[in-house]
């Protein structure tokens, strides 16, 4: 689809004002996201925005801003008002096993033998970006390729342990 300056698009709770139009014979569009730097940070941890470079298009000169802030919240560092190391967070994308071995459920809980399990550095893709607190376990899921529903353990609800960090 071709956008032309002046074209609005409207999102729930977003909207992005064109700018201006792509350079001649070019395909690109400069974009000016509107929210503040706090609100759009929030929206990246949502998993809208993308990740990598459609993240940087997406977030055009608040990419850097906004970026920080993400990791800010993330981390739960002292910068991060609100945020500590427990609060559960996610980032809807890819994400890689840190533990040496973490089993795959098909519910949030370790009650039901596992339907299969990952290696330390292997990957699971397309995470979901939101999370169930189970049984001390912070879980993660997403959809398997046979269409079912599975959960992963990202790490203890303390935070004091994790199994999977974002790639």
């Amino acid at each position: 689809m071709k956008w032309r300056v002046g074209d609005i698009l409207v999102s729930n709770t977003h909207a992005v004002v064109v700018v201006a139009g792509a350079a001649a014979g070019g395909t690109g569009v400069a974009i000016a996201v509107s929210g503040s730097i706090e609100e759009l940070a929030r929206a990246v941890i949502a998993g809208r925005y993308g990740v990598g470079d459609a993240r940087r298009a997406a977030l055009g000169d608040k990419y850097a801003a906004v970026q920080a802030r993400v990791n800010e919240l993330l981390s739960g560092t002292a910068n991060a008002a609100g945020t500590s190391t427990s609060t559960a967070r996610i980032i809807a994308g890819e994400y890689k096993v840190v533990c040496s071995k973490l089993y795959v459920r098909s519910t949030p809980s370790r009650k039901l033998q596992p339907v299969a399990d990952y290696s330390n550095g292997q990957r699971i893709y397309s995470v979901a970006a939101d999370v169930v607190e189970a049984e001390g376990y912070v879980w993660a899921h997403y959809t398997a390729y046979s269409g079912a529903t599975r959960y992963v353990a990202i790490g203890t609800a303390d935070g004091s342990e994790k199994f999977l960090v974002k790639v």
